[in-house]
């Protein structure tokens, strides 16, 4: 899928600038090593949409619009290098 500039700003590490490719990849190793665990992400979702009925006057607004999502998802879903 060809990185579309209107919506790549929502994803900024998909398509990162090849300056930075690899700037953001640590090494969670000594976090396992001490014991860390890592948890679904289904629950880590549904935690954080559930944390933001708890928020004053919070509106969300949506502005990946669905046929750009559905094409997102097609893309993920289809790709063989994940």
């Amino acid at each position: 899928m060809d990185p579309d500039p209107g919506y790549l700003g929502k994803f900024p590490f998909w398509h990162p600038d090849p300056d930075h490719i690899g700037f953001f990849q640590v090494s969670s190793q000594k976090a396992f090593d001490a014991g860390w665990n890592t948890r679904p992400l289904e629950d880590t979702a549904i935690d954080y949409l559930e944390s933001l009925g708890e928020l004053d006057g919070f509106l969300w607004l949506d502005e990946l619009l669905p046929d750009v999502e559905a094409r997102v998802i097609r893309a993920w879903v289809t790709n063989p290098k994940r």
